[in-house]
């Protein structure tokens, strides 16, 4: 039902009962929601119970997802939820959601992740910090606010 963003369906199923924290191959509905840009079904399976700190098999976070995805309201929104918890989380190769905004250039993302408190010290596998990653893809304007705050 999230991969078809059959949003009838998925409230029918979960008012059955259905675990809003299923994973299917590799990752969780929340994943899968947030993969396909579908705020109001972010929405409904994080007020259904959803974990939003659910890991996928690499282990990313939904909120790695919504960092580089250009959903502002749904990264704000899972923020509110989550809490600080998974803020800094890493991934297998040690980025946070810090990384995966800065290294495609998403300005708004960035903003949100530091207003909630995310540190933009913290390095992945490769040594890089999120200023590296922007700078690196030629991303001037996330480069400055990084180097800002």
């Amino acid at each position: 039902a999230v991969g078809k963003g059959n949003i009838e369906i998925m409230r029918i199923l979960l008012d059955a009962g259905a675990d809003p924290n299923i994973k299917g191959n590799y990752q969780s509905a929340l994943h899968l929601a947030v993969e396909r840009g579908n705020i109001e079904i972010v929405r409904i399976l994080l007020d259904a119970g959803a974990d939003p700190n659910i890991e996928d098999n690499k282990p990313r976070s939904p909120l790695h997802y919504v960092s580089a995805s250009g959903m502002f309201d749904a990264l704000d929104f899972m923020l509110e939820q989550s809490g600080d918890e998974c803020l800094n989380a890493r991934d297998k190769d040690g980025s946070t959601p810090l990384h995966y905004a800065a290294s495609v250039g998403r300005m708004k993302s960035c903003e949100i992740l530091l207003k909630h408190g995310c540190k933009k010290s913290i390095r992945d596998n490769h040594g890089r910090t999120a200023c590296d990653l922007a700078m690196l893809f030629g991303y001037v304007d996330v480069v400055e606010l990084l180097r800002e705050n």
